[in-house]
């Protein structure tokens, strides 16, 4: 697995635009205008005309739900996709572990969506951990860094840490290189707990 992950090219399109990072926009989506305030405070400044700012207005919001859903739609994709895998693991009896990798998950508040995750995992005798994907500081394609980029990493291993934590796992940050990771993983695994009664 190793020797194969410098191979993987990541195929997810990019909405192309950094002004509102994930964290606000979920806060947008929520309803949250004290967050919406702050995005039109920091990207609409310096426009006086009200059309002008009527077009931002309009021009953030619809940037926040193109973000928020894109996210989130990679996140139905992502549990849908493990879902499965972990059913098709449950049909045998011996224990197994999932090395989950990803940049964040973006859940909704009440992480309905996950309900199913710790009967299915236990049923499957599998422990799922995640290796959190630290995303680049900047990225060529994007004309300046998201002002959010901690608030959004920080959002986006909450939703990682919720699953690894259903079936019985931990969230790995990896910043650089995976060594680190690929090492506790290889000591989590080393050993196991017998109980009987």
């Amino acid at each position: 697995v190793q020797a194969l992950l410098p191979k993987l090219i990541g195929q997810a399109a990019s909405p192309g635009l950094l002004h509102v990072g994930i964290s606000e926009a979920a806060d947008a989506q929520r309803g949250d205008a004290v967050a919406l305030r702050q995005i039109l405070d920091r990207e609409c400044s310096g426009l006086r005309d009200a059309t002008e700012i009527q077009e931002c207005t309009q021009r953030l919001t619809a940037e926040a739900n193109l973000v928020y859903q894109t996210a989130r739609e990679r996140t139905r994709a992502s549990l849908l996709a493990l879902r499965g895998l972990i059913e098709r693991l449950a049909t045998t009896t011996s224990p197994k572990t999932i090395v989950f990798l990803s940049e964040g998950l973006v859940l909704d508040t009440d992480s309905a969506e996950l309900s199913w995750l710790g009967p299915a995992a236990s049923r499957g005798q599998v422990v799922l951990y995640a290796l959190h994907l630290d995303p680049p500081s900047s990225d060529a394609e994007q004309a300046r860094v998201s002002s959010t980029r901690g608030q959004d990493a920080a959002f986006a291993e909450q939703g990682l840490a919720t699953m690894a934590g259903l079936a019985r796992g931990s969230v790995f940050r990896v910043t650089s290189t995976a060594d680190a990771a690929f090492s506790r993983l290889a000591l989590e695994l080393s050993g196991y707990y017998l109980l009987s009664f």
